[in-house]
């Protein structure tokens, strides 16, 4: 009997020893880009250019926009004035994200597939709004910024913006 036992935790904890070079690390890469146009400009799931608006007259077109992953959020480049910006989009909490595979194997070359921007009324909209009445450069909360969809191959998610900061770069 004993010698059945010792067999069977042999076997056992070979068992699991080999079922250990089965687990698979995901390859999730840090910035996850937007699709683009061939000038760089970030495009939303329509083809239509993302950019930033400025006390309703004044458009920013939106450059290499990416998803980053360990710090939550959407960074974009836009040149103003002759200047170029930062645009630090700070997501909401993280809840129904985890269940996203983000890996490599889902996305278009660390591309999502599309990202729609819109607000509550299903309106494509600018992707952030700075007011007359506040600075440029700084950080801006929004009681109701915008929200995006993030879609990949096998999934997709939604976020909403919390807070947006604009910096010099």
């Amino acid at each position: 009997m004993k010698c059945l036992n010792l067999l069977f935790s042999l076997v056992m904890i070979c068992t699991l020893q080999w079922g250990t070079h089965l687990i698979v690390k995901a390859d999730v890469p840090k910035d996850i880009y937007f699709p683009k146009n061939s000038n760089g400009v970030s495009l939303d799931d329509g083809n239509r250019q993302l950019y930033m608006e400025e006390s309703g007259d004044e458009r920013y077109k939106l450059y290499n926009c990416r998803f980053n992953n360990p710090a939550y959020s959407v960074y974009c480049e836009l040149t103003r004035k002759n200047m170029r910006y930062r645009v630090k989009y700070v997501l909401e909490n993280k809840i129904t994200y985890q269940k996203c595979n983000l890996d490599r194997k889902y996305l278009n070359n660390g591309y999502f597939k599309n990202v729609s921007v819109r607000n509550d009324d299903e309106n494509t909209l600018p992707f952030g709004n700075i007011s007359e009445y506040e600075s440029f450069e700084g950080s801006h909360r929004k009681n109701y910024g915008p929200y995006a969809i993030f879609r990949t191959k096998n999934c997709s998610f939604v976020r909403f913006t919390r807070e947006i900061y604009i910096y010099k770069i």
